[in-house]
């Protein structure tokens, strides 16, 4: 969690991004597809989520806009 903010790994879902400002009604903001189907961690500082996929590597997104997170590097499984 990140101010009002959820993010989960969801494996075959990949990244998704709550609105918990009301924890009686969560809604969820946007998903970022990990397109491996397997996101099982997730870690978060400032502006960048750092999402690992079993399948296909680690994502760096850009979560400033939590509404339409993007991209912005990816690194394959080694």
């Amino acid at each position: 969690m990140s101010g009002a903010y959820a993010y989960v790994a969801d494996g075959y879902a990949g990244l998704h991004i709550i609105d918990i400002s009301n924890p009686i009604t969560p809604i969820l903001v946007s998903t970022f597809d990990t397109i491996g189907a397997g996101a099982f961690g997730i870690y978060v500082s400032g502006v960048y989520a750092y999402v690992a996929d079993w399948n296909t590597g680690l994502y760096i997104i850009d979560i400033s806009n939590p509404a339409a997170p993007i991209r912005k590097r990816y690194h394959p499984p080694v």
